[in-house]
């Protein structure tokens, strides 16, 4: 609990002491984020499907990426991932990896979104450097308490008016988790293995789907689903609640 108690008083001095990184002339970004470098976050990877971005997607092991089950449909199946690069079509550094296989799990519902999660693949071995590597992932026993600042980070759009204007560079914003209750109130299906989080103007929005909820490097929730993109706190998927799941299906499919 002391421990718990020292992440919350670092990240509230983090995000309301000196510069808000938010704060920058460029304006609203994911939705009401900034730009940040690949660097930043080097666990991420962009999902695409007939040459097209679909999804987000993070690193979790040289041979896998993690992911939402919702992004692999037949109609948007991701055909390869891009890694390495904050500009996807800039960047002269990314590395494009073809995606082999999917398992997504097996207790999937779309309706409401429930055990929204999926692993993709790789057909080689992802090169890990400085712009390129793994997130960690938390112990299964991982609690979330509200209150907890944390990041979502992708190349979604930038605004729910230009539903087809996606961020050019990758995004990030800090947004705040939000107790069970309160988000009982949005979304009454809600399940233990989901997690909410975001406030109006600064939340995750369509094409951050799949992408990471991180506290500092450690992956706590998957992109899932959210009501009108910042508007209210979006809904994520509990990665704790997976980690067994994630471990045998990767040990299965070396």
């Amino acid at each position: 609990m002391a421990s718990l108690r020292f992440v919350l008083v670092f990240a509230l001095c983090s995000f309301y002491g000196g510069t808000r990184a938010e704060d920058t002339s460029e304006g609203l970004t994911i939705i009401g984020g900034h730009n940040v470098s690949i660097t930043d976050a080097p666990y991420m990877a962009a999902l695409y499907s007939k040459g097209k971005f679909v999804c987000g997607g993070t690193i979790i092991h040289d041979m896998f990426v993690l992911t939402s089950a919702h992004c692999v449909r037949n109609s948007i199946k991701p055909r390869k991932v891009i890694i390495g690069a904050d500009r996807l079509k800039a960047d002269d550094d990314k590395v494009v990896i073809g995606v082999k296989e999917e398992f997504c799990h097996e207790n999937y519902h779309p309706d409401p979104e429930t055990n929204d999660i999926c692993l993709l693949k790789l057909y080689k071995p992802i090169p890990f450097g400085p712009k390129i590597a793994k997130v960690d992932l938390p112990s299964q026993d991982f609690q979330i308490p509200g209150g907890l600042l944390v990041n979502v980070t992708g190349w979604g759009i930038t605004s729910p008016s230009s539903q087809r204007i996606r961020a050019k560079k990758l995004q990030q914003v800090t947004i705040v988790t939000v107790s069970e209750s309160e988000c009982l109130r949005y979304y009454p299906d809600l399940t233990d293995n989901l997690i909410c989080a975001g406030s109006k103007g600064r939340d995750a929005c369509r094409g951050d789907d799949g992408g990471p909820l991180t506290l500092y490097d450690t992956q706590i929730g998957v992109v899932s689903y959210e009501k009108g993109c910042g508007r209210v706190a979006g809904v994520y998927t509990k990665v704790s609640s997976y980690i067994t799941w994630i471990k045998n299906t990767i040990e299965a499919n070396l």
